[in-house]
């Protein structure tokens, strides 16, 4: 294979290998195995996502302000679920059994993933609802 063609796979394998980092946690935490389960759960909540991203396009096309604000909002939120599934099953899991609180939140603190820009998507998908709200309130559209 020519070097030029072998630099851009190597560096397509290195940006997918960082996505992967990205949603499970960190670079030494990307080789663990990813279950049906949660490769439904993301592709579920990427295409929602996707969807309200689109949603939020057409508002702005429109000048609905506040309404693509809101799906702007939605769609961070929706973002900042997909590294989440082993928080979820972590919390069913809990509920399942009868244990003390202590441990489940120990349990459910252990599984909650170490994403820092899912913590800050799910923030600002919060304030950028808050403004569509206060926007509609005020009387735009």
């Amino acid at each position: 294979m020519p070097p030029v063609i072998r630099a851009r796979n190597d560096a397509a394998y290195t940006l997918v290998g960082a996505a992967t980092a990205l949603t499970s946690g960190s670079m030494s935490n990307s080789r663990r195995q990813i279950t049906p389960g949660e490769r439904t759960w993301r592709a579920v909540f990427f295409l929602a996502s996707a969807a309200m991203a689109a949603f939020a396009l057409l508002d702005l096309e429109a000048g609905r302000w506040a309404g693509a604000l809101g799906d702007l909002g939605v769609t961070l939120l929706l973002l900042s679920l997909l590294p989440q599934f082993p928080l979820v099953r972590a919390i069913v899991a809990a509920t399942e059994k009868p244990r003390s609180r202590e441990e489940m939140v120990r349990q459910v603190e252990r599984a909650r993933p170490r994403v820092p820009w899912a913590e800050h998507a799910g923030a600002g998908g919060w304030v950028l609802l808050g403004a569509s709200i206060l926007l509609r309130l005020l009387g735009f559209e």
